[in-house]
Formats: structure tokens, sequence, C-alpha cells
């Protein structure tokens, strides 16, 4: 049963980013945009280059065109 939690974690880790989260899930693109937003109100010590690439172009789509 250890081998297979070791495992189990192992393949969590390769399917999860930093937020811990599965990438593209509804609560991944939450969590990002939460972050992104904080950094570019300067709410966070965070900066852009701290974000992943996928999640800032992820939020780049779902933002509104503005005209």
């Amino acid at each position: 049963m250890y081998r297979l939690q070791k495992r189990l974690a192992a393949l969590e880790a390769k399917l999860t980013d930093r937020s811990r989260l599965i990438p593209h899930s509804p609560e991944w693109l939450a969590f990002w945009t939460e972050e992104i937003e904080a950094i570019l109100n300067g709410k966070s010590p965070r900066t852009l280059a701290s974000v992943p690439l996928d999640a800032i172009c992820a939020w780049m789509l779902s933002c509104p065109d503005t005209p």
C-alpha cells in the first residue's frame, strides 16, 4: 500500500502546478486570476515572472474584449 501511495503522490505532483491545482481546471483559473489581479494591483509581493505562462495566457483569454 505504501508503494501505491508513493506512486499516486508522484503522479499528482506531475498533474498539478505550484498552485497545487490541476492546470486549466475552473479552480486553477480562479486561483491564478486572483493572483494575477493582485500582482497587477500591487497587492502581492510576487511578480508576473512567478506566474506560469499557461496561467497568463488562460487569464488573457478569459478577459472580455474591450474596444
